[in-house]
């Protein structure tokens, strides 16, 4: 998972972080909640009182707060970002190349 935390268009910080065996087997939707709050969760102290945007390639992500929650794995990742303000912004993953190569795999040479 990568994650940057920027403002006004500037990189402030990285997060860079490896999934267990348990969540690379899991859906896509779920290992991006996990990302998503794994980010706010490190850079809680930034973030708490203030507004601040998400974005996130993946699109379905983007109905988080407007969808019913259905599974627990979702109820989870949402009760973890409860009290944050904030919304979510698709943004397609060629134009999200920052936070998409620090979660891309090391090429084996």
């Amino acid at each position: 998972m990568g994650a940057v935390l920027s403002q006004n268009g500037h990189p402030i910080a990285y997060f860079s972080k490896q999934f267990c065996p348990k969540l690379q087997n899991s859906s896509t939707y779920i290992r991006e909640l996990c990302a998503i709050t794994s980010a706010v969760q490190k850079w809680r102290q930034y973030l708490l009182g203030r507004h601040f945007i998400i974005q996130t390639d993946q699109k379905s992500i983007k109905e988080l707060l407007s969808q019913t929650v259905l599974t627990p794995d979702q109820q989870t990742y949402l009760s973890k970002l409860l009290g944050y303000d904030f919304e979510i912004q698709y943004r397609p993953g060629k134009t999200n190349s920052t936070a998409d190569a620090l979660s891309r795999l090391p090429s084996t040479q």
